[in-house]
Parts: C-alpha cells; sequence; structure tokens
C-alpha cells in the first residue's frame, strides 16, 4: 500500500477558507471574518481556526432553530381555553379556534381527564 508524504499532504490555508475575504489586489492580502483581522492568503489553518469556526457553526444553527420556531409559532393556528360550570361535569373547558368550539374537556370523578371533540 502506498501512503503518502507530509509533504504531498494538503495543507489549508486561508485562501480555501469561507471566512476568508481576499482584497483581489495581487499581494496575497485579505482579511480575516472570524477573528477580524488582516490575513495572508497563505496564513495555514490553525487549531484555533477550526475551534472558532465549529464555534461560529453552531452558533449560526441555533439562530437558525431560533428562526424556525419562531416562524413555526406564526404560521400554527391559536388555539384559546376558557371554561365554563356544567352540572353534570363540573368544571366544563372549551377548547377555540377562532370562533369555532373544536371541544371540550373535563376531569372525572376519578380524576381522569376526558375530552370531547366537536363533529
Amino acid at each position: 500500500m502506498m501512503t503518502q508524504s507530509p509533504e504531498a499532504q494538503q495543507v489549508l490555508t486561508c485562501a480555501s477558507c469561507p471566512y476568508f475575504q481576499s482584497h483581489d489586489d495581487g499581494t496575497n492580502k485579505g482579511w480575516c471574518k472570524l477573528f477580524n483581522h488582516f490575513a495572508r492568503v497563505t496564513h495555514q489553518q490553525t487549531q484555533d481556526c477550526i475551534n472558532s469556526a465549529e464555534n461560529e457553526q453552531a452558533v449560526a444553527q441555533s439562530e437558525l432553530d431560533q428562526h424556525i420556531e419562531e416562524q413555526a409559532q406564526k404560521l400554527a393556528p391559536e388555539f384559546e381555553i376558557d371554561s365554563d360550570i356544567d352540572q353534570d361535569f363540573g368544571t366544563l373547558y372549551r377548547v377555540w379556534s377562532s370562533q369555532h368550539v373544536l371541544g371540550t374537556f373535563y376531569e372525572d370523578a376519578q380524576g381522569k381527564w376526558v375530552a370531547q371533540q366537536k363533529q
């Protein structure tokens, strides 16, 4: 089996980093958006680069998850629950969506909740 020598292995540099913005002026200079400072195309990737990029990705994923949750809350229908005293059931709770009663529920004598969907 043939193995590559360390010289043949690809070295990652700022040039291949998504956080690097080249000045494109022929000087091999640019800006590192990850660390917010000057960098060169030929700078090698360090463990700090890897750790910071992973942290940035985790933050971005968290923000995306939060945005999705907010959008879901906006799209989900809103429900209201009110109650009324019923001679047979005691406190009877009603579930509303807009002006429509979706169903009712109450607690029976054994402490179990009983739900009734409106037809």
